[in-house]
């Protein structure tokens, strides 16, 4: 008789799953009372249920502690971790761009080159592979949780060979940058942000005009 293998249950994790899922059907739930009637929000069970949000990052966290280090090659990993997402996100993504919810259909997304409701279709037909639109607007984590894993074989060789001293400081490190919406807030010229220039990447910055 075959030996069936278990997996080795890490406990911690499993609480934080389920916490992780409680926030998510709390923080859905909740919407009912952070949006009044006309599209208002009040801001008073907002400030309360703020701390159902860290439910997504939650799972990000907890799929990054197992997957990390990869344990196969890159094109073994990517046909692993693809073959399960990415076809039902383009299933899903079609079908709610011709099948919303009953009520008034919502299309479309920022202001674009397209204009009626038959291009608004072709519009967020071509946006899926890039970013969400109102269409799937549910489903702006897949491209988060794509994004990473195109990243983690990047980042995988360095998790195998840095110490724990050296993973210790770069998290540290990347606390630090958290705050630095906040440092924004004094000194909004942080980031060299120019008249030419909305991402402010540049150091010089453009004090008039430019004069065609």
């Amino acid at each position: 008789m075959t030996e069936i293998k278990q997996k080795e249950r890490i406990n911690y994790l499993d609480v934080l799953r389920v916490l992780a899922c409680f926030l998510v059907v709390l923080c859905h739930a909740g919407d009912k009372y952070v949006v009044a009637a006309g599209g208002t929000f009040h801001t008073g069970w907002m400030q309360i249920l703020i701390f159902t949000r860290p439910c997504v990052p939650l799972f990000i966290l907890l799929s990054g502690t197992l997957l990390l280090p990869i344990k196969y090659e890159t094109k073994e990993f990517f046909k692993r971790r693809f073959s399960r997402i990415l076809i039902p996100f383009l299933v899903w993504s079609i079908l709610y761009v011709f099948f919303p919810l009953p009520g008034t259909p919502v299309f479309g997304g920022p202001g674009n080159a397209f204009t009626g409701e038959m291009n608004l279709y072709a519009y967020n037909l071509m946006m899926i592979p890039m970013n969400f639109t109102k269409s799937n607007v549910h489903f702006w984590f897949i491209y988060t949780i794509i994004g990473l894993y195109l990243f983690m074989p990047i980042v995988s060789p360095w998790i195998k060979q840095t110490t724990q001293r050296g993973m210790t400081w770069f998290l540290f490190a990347w606390g630090v940058t958290l705050f630095l919406p906040y440092i924004k807030l004094w000194f909004p010229q942080v980031w060299g942000v120019c008249d030419w220039n909305e991402f402010g990447m540049s150091l010089e910055c453009s004090t008039t005009s430019v004069v065609t």
